[in-house]
Formats: C-alpha cells, structure tokens, sequence
C-alpha cells in the first residue's frame, strides 16, 4: 500500500494547528511536520506531535538539500531526542544520507532513538511504537546525481534505516521512467519521488510501482517541493486509491500540458464506467528529437502498462512521423493531414487517430444546420496540427479555406496537402489583414491560451467580427478568450474552445474503451469541473 503524506512547514503554532487539522480531514495518512525553521522551541513540536491524530515524520531539513535548516548538528540532535521523548512520539525521522555519513554523533544518536521497523504497522498510531523509525533520504533539485546507485547502497546497507527515500528533479518522463525502475528493484521499503513537471507521473503513480509514500500538499501554495499535488488532485481527479499494478494509463501528452483539464474529463469517464485506467499529464519538450526518445520509451515500458494517449501542441504531426517510421496504423484522416491526436492499442500493435476532424464537424453541422458547406469562405489562422484539422473538415465539406500563418511556407505547405479536397485551399501570412469578409473565423493558435505565449491577446483584428461571422474558438483554457469576448460583443455566432475539447474527447473514449460517452454526459461533467 502507499500512503498519502501531507507535509506541513510549520512557522507558528497557531498555522501549524490549522494546517494539521485540515490534513487530518482531507483523508491523509501521514502528516510530515517539517519543523526546520522551529528546530529550538521543542514545546512546540511536542504539542504538534501530541495533538496530531495521525503518525508524523518528523523532517528537519537541512539547507542544502531544499531545507531551511543551517544550525550546528547538535541542535537537531537535540530536537530528535526531545521528540523521542513525547507522549506521541513521531512514526519517522527522516533524516539526509549525507548528513548521517559525515556526523559521527548524528549517527549514535540516530542508533540510540530509532528502531528498525517492518512497514506493516508504519501508519497505526494506536500501534505502540516508543522509537521512530528512520527514513535515510536524498534530495537533488538539480537532476539524478552521477553516483546515485552508491547512496542508495549505502541506504540498503544501514542497520538503522527502515526505508529509502530520493527525491530527484526530473529533467523528462524518460527520468521518471527510470525511478519506476529503481522502486521495482528496492531492497527495502522506498519513496521514490521525481521533482518538477516530468516528475509528476511518480507521484500519481506511486501506488503502481510499490513507493511506500507519496506526499501532497493541502493547496497549490503550501507544497513544500517542485511538482507536488494537492491531496484534492490525487484522490478526485485520479483516483488515486484505486491506482493499483495492473491500472493501465494514459495520458495528455503535448507541451505544455498543465492547462489540460483531460485529467478531469477522462478519470471521470473511466471511473464512471468502472474501468482500472488513469489518465495523467505527460510533458515532452517542444522538437522532433524530445518527441522520439520519449514516446517509444514510454510505449516499451511493460510495467507502465500504456494503454493510450491524447497528443496535442506541438507533437500531432510528429506522432504521424513517428507512426510511419515504427509501421504503426495510422487512420485516413490523420493520413489526411499529416497530423494524430489519438494513440490506441489495436492488437499488437498502435492506431494513430485524428478525432479533431469529426470533432470539428460535429460542432460546425450544429450552427451551420447541415453537413453542406460548399458557397462559405473560412479563414483558419494557424498551420499546425489543430489548424490542419479544422481545414480539411471544412474543405472536406466544400468550404473555401484560407490559411493563415506567421510562416507563410507552412500555410502553403498545408495548403498543398489538402489540395485535392473539395474546397480551395489557400495560404497567406498573419502579417496580411485576416479576411473581414470571412463566414467562419477559426483560431487554430494557442493565443489565448491561459499558459501559452499571448494569453492577453487576439488572433485577429476586431473589424473581422460582426454578426454575420460565425467564430470558432480551439482554445479552451480559458473558455472566455479575447477572441470568444470580442466576438459575444459583436454578436457573433460562436463555437467555443470546450465544445470541440468535448466532441473530440467523445471519440477517443470510443477508442480506448469502446464506450462513446453522451454530450449530455459530457456537458454534465463539464459544468462540475469548472463549478
């Protein structure tokens, strides 16, 4: 089993007590109280210890492993032996492998107080336990150091460590990947963290590959180190009870990801059709050479058990890439376009999918009233993945299409692979005026985008929009962009971001699970994410 830690930075008694009894509600199973700025007033860590209903670590953490502790070693010596002295004594220390190396007396004192203990009983606070046990721990906010395989013998060699601990910055999943590994191979219980947004997947994860803690914070402003969830995200958006080996994943994989509300809207479409799969936020770096190092690992990691993936900015079209080099199956329409949004088993082997195309139509048959748009003029202002998707569903239809892009050579190049559709198909660069006589707008460009490049900003001149124009929005994060503002002012008709998020979300639950969730279910859920 892997317990959930909230770790509270106590400053104060009064913030500290709230802290505690807010970890103590929200269904916690350990609490670290990391007392590194009070390591002296040992009345206050006693009453922490006494009024806590639930077993602490107790972490003074040094300085120069992301503490806030500079004082002589004597004094943290004196701050264990006051604690080992309670009424409630803390469940753990945990205590730096590099300080216990290099004290001497950090070392007897830690044999005096502690006990090596088996993990059964590490979580009863109603289980006598008159010494902690100790937890030996590495921390490095730089990446995996060059001699980790040495401390962590050292760990495994200690008489007096109970559990292992590293907490690493992660510099890619491929990093995470690896800790997977190290847990799989532990020699004694282990916490094995990746810091940082590529190390997230560990924490979600943790129950999978056997880490004995994972540790999130009560809110987004109280995490005590890089990555760190809140209790809310682990246990409602995934899931995370249930997570279990044989749990298949899947995720979001793009850069960035963290606007994506697909955790949300897949977890709850899994969970409620019973189904043992969790889906996450997987981050690839921007480029071709990140995308192709990271994507075969994660496929050929047997104990990750990948089951599928949603791809979006900027790797649709270098999934199509790498599906042709790797003889995946890939669909007509992202054959179309040279770009996939959807990964799925079939058999053996993997299906590239585009289900941006259907999408798109969906929601464009609803305002225009028919699957016919032939006599409309479209301006698509972008010439990725999203942009080709949205061209070649309303080419396909017999719209004329005009591609706008910052780089006309990528416009003219897209232009060209829909060349054959039914609709015209042209290009032309953003510096150009968008066209104001347009019938459809369509921002295909993360401007807009809560954490892209322009959040405040607009994909078009105002005098584009007026009532006549319908405005089709792909962002939607937030759904309320500049450009969806504008265009309700103007009295535009209007398809937000969430609309094809929703439409597009529908098919790949049909993909993986063979289940196409309702739009009334989808909006359903919709409104209790944003609620």
């Amino acid at each position: 089993m892997t317990y959930i830690c909230v770790p509270i930075m106590v400053t104060d008694a009064e913030s500290a007590l709230r802290a505690l009894a807010r970890a103590e509600e929200c269904r916690s199973d350990l609490i670290e109280l990391r007392v590194d700025q009070v390591a002296c007033d040992h009345q206050l860590v006693e009453m922490l210890l006494n009024r806590s209903t639930r077993p602490c670590i107790l972490t003074c953490r040094l300085e120069e492993e992301g503490g806030h502790f500079t004082g002589p070693e004597t004094e943290r010596i004196a701050l264990y032996e006051a604690a080992c002295a309670v009424t409630h004594p803390p469940r753990f220390l945990d205590v730096e492998l590099a300080a216990y190396e290099r004290s001497p007396d950090l070392r007897q004192a830690l044999a005096r107080l502690s006990a090596c203990s088996d993990s059964s009983a590490f979580t009863d606070k109603n289980t006598p336990s008159d010494r902690p046990s100790l937890i030996l721990s590495l921390h490095d906010f730089k990446g995996r150091p060059g001699n980790l395989n040495k401390r962590l013998l050292a760990m495994l060699d200690s008489p007096e460590c109970s559990v292992m601990k590293i907490a690493t910055r992660a510099r890619s999943l491929r990093d995470s990947l690896e800790i997977f590994d190290l847990l799989d191979a532990r020699g004694k219980p282990m916490i094995a963290i990746g810091m940082g947004e590529f190390g997230s997947i560990t924490r979600i994860l943790a129950g999978k590959f056997g880490s004995l803690v994972t540790f999130a914070s009560l809110s987004s402003s109280s995490a005590t180190a890089p990555g760190q969830l809140t209790v809310e995200d682990l246990l409602q958006t995934y899931n995370f009870r249930n997570i279990n080996q044989r749990t298949e994943v899947y995720g979001v994989l793009g850069y960035p990801v963290e606007h994506s509300l697909g955790p949300q809207l897949h977890n709850r479409c899994f969970r409620d059709i019973n189904i043992d799969s969790v889906y996450v936020r997987l981050p690839v770096a921007p480029g071709w050479e990140p995308f192709k190092a990271t994507l075969p690992a994660l496929l050929e990691h047997e104990k990750l058990n990948l089951a599928g993936l949603s791809v979006t900015i900027p790797h649709k079209e270098h999934l199509v890439k790498l599906a042709r080099q790797e003889g995946f199956v890939i669909d007509q329409q992202a054959q179309l376009i040279g770009a996939g949004n959807t990964l799925s088993r079939i058999g053996n082997n993997w299906r590239v999918s585009n289900t941006d195309i259907t999408a798109v139509q969906s929601c464009l048959d609803e305002k225009l009233h028919g699957e016919d748009y032939r006599g409309l003029t479209a301006a698509v202002i972008g010439a990725g993945g999203a942009a080709a998707a949205v061209a070649a569903a309303l080419a396909l239809r017999g719209a004329e299409v005009h591609i706008f892009n910052r780089t006309r050579e990528r416009a003219e190049k897209l232009a060209q692979q829909l060349a054959t559709l039914p609709g015209e198909v042209t290009a032309a660069d953003i510096p150009a005026p968008v066209d104001a006589a347009a019938d459809i707008l369509v921002n295909a460009t993360s401007v807009g985008m809560s954490t892209g490049p322009a959040p405040e900003k607009m994909p078009a001149a105002d005098e584009c929009l007026d009532e006549n124009v319908l405005v089709f929005e792909t962002v939607y994060t937030p759904v309320e962009t500049p450009l969806v503002r504008a265009a309700r002012e103007k009295g535009c008709r209007l398809i937000t971001g969430e609309q094809m998020f929703l439409a597009q979300a529908a098919q790949q639950q049909l993909l993986w699970t063979g289940t196409k969730p309702s739009p009334a279910y989808l909006q359903q859920v919709w409104r209790q994410i944003n609620a």
